[in-house]
């Protein structure tokens, strides 16, 4: 049986289809260190490594889609419980901070801010393009 199969169901996107079967590839050739006794070490090695690999993206953005943080847990855990533990754990903090990082900030500034990151952002990629 196909592990990915319920991601033909109508609320998924073919992309995230894409994104679990990249993922699985890259947790099955990734992943083999994420087990033994240092799990300090580990974890902190699975931070470099998602992040490196892209996946902390998925959870440390403005607005996250809620799909492929889930299906991302699933493949991680999948593969290594402390992988799972690791992006979620980053996802957690990362909202910690964009809170705290806002919170001096009235809702008119708060507003304000993601006008300007969104113009930031469509210029970059008006460059990039």
């Amino acid at each position: 049986m196909d592990r990915f199969a319920h991601y033909g169901w109508p609320f998924f996107d073919p992309r995230h289809l894409e994104l679990a079967r990249e993922a699985e590839r890259w947790a099955a050739q990734n992943l083999g260190h994420a087990h033994g006794e240092d799990a300090d070490a580990i974890c902190k090695r699975l931070v470099q490594d998602l992040g490196c690999a892209g996946y902390l993206r998925h959870c440390a953005t403005e607005r996250a889609d809620v799909r492929s943080v889930a299906l991302l847990r699933e493949v991680l855990a999948y593969h290594a419980g402390l992988a799972d533990f690791a992006f979620a754990e980053m996802a957690r903090a990362h909202e910690e901070w964009v809170i705290e990082l806002l919170a001096g900030l009235s809702r008119k500034e708060h507003d304000e801010l993601l006008r300007l990151l969104a113009k930031l952002k469509a210029s970059t990629m008006e460059v990039v393009a």
